[in-house]
C-alpha cells in the first residue's frame, strides 16, 4: 500500500511540475504573440495615417489648382468669364458645362474661350 501511494504522489508532483512547465510556455507564447499583434497594429495605423495624409494633401493641391486657375475672358467685351454654366438660364449648358455665357453682354462661349455663333437654318 505503501508503493502505491508513494507512486500515487510521484505521479501528482510530476503532473503538477509538467502543468506548470506547459503554463509558462503558453504565458510566454501569450506574451509573444501579444507583442506581434501590437506590433502590426502600431504599424499598420501609421500605414494608414500616411495615405490618409497624401490623400488629403492631393485633394488640396488640386481644390487650389481648381480655385486659383486664372478665368477665360469674354472675346466681345474682356470682361471675366463665370466658371460654370448656370442651370438656371439655359439647362443643357448647366448639365454639360460645355459652354458658358457671359453675363455683361450675353455672349456664349465654348469652353476653350471661343465664341460660339449660332447658325441660321
Amino acid at each position: 500500500m505503501a508503493d502505491r501511494f508513494q507512486y500515487i504522489t510521484i505521479s501528482l508532483l510530476i503532473a503538477v511540475q509538467d502543468f506548470g512547465i506547459l503554463l509558462e510556455i503558453y504565458q510566454q507564447r501569450r506574451q509573444r504573440m501579444d507583442f506581434i499583434i501590437s506590433h502590426a497594429i502600431q504599424h499598420s495605423e501609421s500605414y494608414y495615417t500616411s495615405r490618409m495624409i497624401i490623400a488629403i494633401a492631393v485633394g488640396l493641391i488640386g481644390v487650389l489648382v481648381i480655385v486659383l486657375m486664372p478665368g477665360k475672358k469674354c472675346p466681345d467685351c474682356n470682361r471675366p468669364l463665370p466658371k460654370y454654366g448656370n442651370p438656371k438660364k439655359n439647362r443643357k449648358q448647366g448639365v454639360t458645362n460645355l459652354w458658358v455665357t457671359c453675363q455683361y453682354c450675353g455672349c456664349q462661349v465654348d469652353t476653350s474661350g471661343n465664341k460660339i455663333i449660332k447658325k441660321s437654318k
